[in-house]
């Protein structure tokens, strides 16, 4: 309420976010339901639920941010009683997802802020809620826009999030993934995990164009979507791909933490499986390095101890069964994959 400058907000807010059984039960209900409490006389057509929640629906675009970050809250109590005004204020359910979706590129970027916070639980509450508000977005819902090839044009972006792309925010989720997988708070990490998840999803998604590109053509097929459409799909498919397979080569797999480079190193071989061999084209050569380098870092380091000893003895027969049991794992596993398809 103060934040919006209403601090009158305060009392509706708070009819809101009951969710005791006690205030529904029939013998208090009547007694402080919303028209009794604001002063109002129920037969003169006082004030409801319905009539507050539309007397708040133009301040939404401050409140969403700070009460979906109290609904992540660790509290478990705060987490209650803020999803009951959540649900009380936006309807619950599709209702919800529409009032989010009206505020979408705010309420990221005020969430993205938080999850800097220098107050934990306000990193994790911020953390959980991007987790969920980013679901299903698509490239024209995170902002539009070309891809992002400049480091001083995305530095410049991040402090002023009302020019801010897709591919700004893109990058800004990705940077703020691994800062909460690296985070010294154990329960901002596991918040972090969640939040990695939907990430990945999410740009992996967004740079598939043949998944785009196969519903288009049913859909031009039956006369849905024009051929225009189907074309600019493609092209946000190949900005997504461009702007986050630049920078994880640049700077994904060189996070101090493992936890990080799993998450970029994960993203990086779903963004090859599905991007188009003109996107890699233009980083295959520190693309091939770089997946060279996380095949072996990867590698046990039980191995190496087993061939050094190996080495050292008079038989070579271990040696060569773990020489090829090395071959053998780095052959199989997704990142040769991954490097095929790069070769090719």
């Amino acid at each position: 309420a103060i934040a919006i400058g209403r601090p009158d907000v305060l009392y509706s807010l708070m009819l809101l976010s009951t969710n005791l059984p006690i205030w529904t039960s029939p013998e208090y209900r009547h007694k402080y339901n919303a028209n009794t409490l604001l002063g109002e006389a129920a037969n003169i057509g006082g004030r409801n639920i319905k009539e507050i929640q539309t007397a708040l629906r133009p301040h939404l675009g401050k409140l969403i941010p700070r009460l979906l970050r109290a609904c992540n809250d660790p509290r478990r109590d705060t987490r209650e009683q803020m999803t009951a005004l959540w649900v009380g204020l936006t309807g619950g359910g599709a209702e919800s997802r529409a009032a989010i979706t009206e505020h979408l590129l705010t309420t990221i970027d005020a969430l993205i802020d938080d999850a800097t916070n220098k107050l934990w639980k306000a990193r994790v509450g911020a953390v959980g809620a991007l987790a969920e508000v980013i679901v299903g977005r698509s490239w024209s819902d995170l902002g539009g826009g070309g891809a992002v090839m400049d480091d001083e044009d995305a530095a410049a972006r991040d402090t002023d999030a009302s020019t801010s792309t897709a591919a700004h925010r893109l990058l800004r989720l990705l940077r703020v993934t691994t800062r909460s997988l690296d985070d010294v708070q154990g329960i901002v990490r596991e918040s972090g995990e969640i939040l990695g998840r939907s990430v990945r999803a999410l740009i992996v998604r967004l740079c598939d164009p043949s998944g785009d590109a196969s519903k288009s053509s049913e859909d031009i097929f039956q006369g849905k979507v024009s051929v225009a459409a189907a074309v600019q799909l493609e092209a946000d498919a190949k900005a997504a791909a461009s702007t986050v397979l630049r920078w994880l080569v640049k700077y994904g797999l060189n996070q101090p933490s493992p936890e990080g480079t799993g998450f970029c190193i994960s993203t990086l071989l779903g963004v090859i499986d599905v991007a188009e061999h003109n996107t890699l084209q233009p980083v295959l050569p520190d693309l091939i390095y770089h997946l060279l380098m996380a095949m072996s870092g990867l590698e046990p380091a039980a191995l190496n101890y087993l061939q050094t000893r190996a080495a050292g003895s008079d038989a070579s027969d271990g040696y060569d069964r773990l020489e090829r049991l090395r071959l053998q794992m780095a052959s199989t596993g997704p990142i040769a994959g991954a490097l095929h398809k790069c070769l090719q």
